[in-house]
């Protein structure tokens, strides 16, 4: 089953719950098709996950990623630290994600405006000074 598959299923996006996810294509898919995602309130989850679009979990702290397979706490990249959360309060942002559902993500739809290609490149082009 691929990825889009799951998204087009599911009623409720889970994935913006890694603490070490960075944009998150996943979870912004599943918002942007209005679907209900659960998100931590840190990272890249803010350049488009909001309060309006997801339901957002505020991280309760931070602890080392090194697995010492792909995270290496002495290395040079792959390094740093993944946010964690408390159990209750995602169990709290499910329940409120589970009574949202029938009621549909509007806002979540605005993304598929708000990100476009055209946007996009406007914005490397100003970035690039062209």
């Amino acid at each position: 089953m691929s990825e889009y598959s799951i998204i087009f299923s599911i009623d409720i996006d889970l994935s913006g719950l890694s603490g070490a996810e960075g944009w998150n294509l996943p979870a912004f898919n599943a918002t942007a098709l209005g679907k209900w995602s659960v998100v931590l309130d840190c990272s890249a989850h803010k350049d488009w996950a909001s309060p309006s679009n997801a339901i957002m979990v505020d991280p309760s702290g931070k602890e080392p990623a090194a697995d010492g397979i792909f995270f290496h706490s002495k290395g040079d990249f792959n390094i740093g630290n993944i946010y964690s959360f408390e159990d209750s309060d995602v169990v709290s942002a499910m329940k409120e994600a589970e009574g949202r559902v029938s009621q549909g993500n509007k806002e979540g739809l605005n993304l598929q405006k708000d990100f476009t290609y055209d946007k996009s490149m406007e914005a490397i082009l100003e970035i690039a000074g062209i």
